[in-house]
């Protein structure tokens, strides 16, 4: 089977950054770490992508 590929919207792309950003401020480790889980678990999308839910375009905004 092969890899299926993430699209992040710009608004999700901004919304990590500024979540790993806040983080960063007080503990760094804490963020990188964050990062790297929140890394892993967004591939594993692409490797099994109906572990997943779908979310409707209006959800979405």
């Amino acid at each position: 089977m092969s890899k299926r590929r993430i699209r992040y919207t710009q608004q999700a792309a901004d919304d990590l950054d500024a979540v790993f950003d806040y983080i960063a401020v007080e503990n760094k480790d804490a963020a990188l770490k964050l990062h790297k889980a929140f890394d892993e678990s967004i591939l594993r999308l692409a490797e099994t992508p109906y572990i997943g839910v779908a979310l409707p375009r209006e959800i979405l905004g």
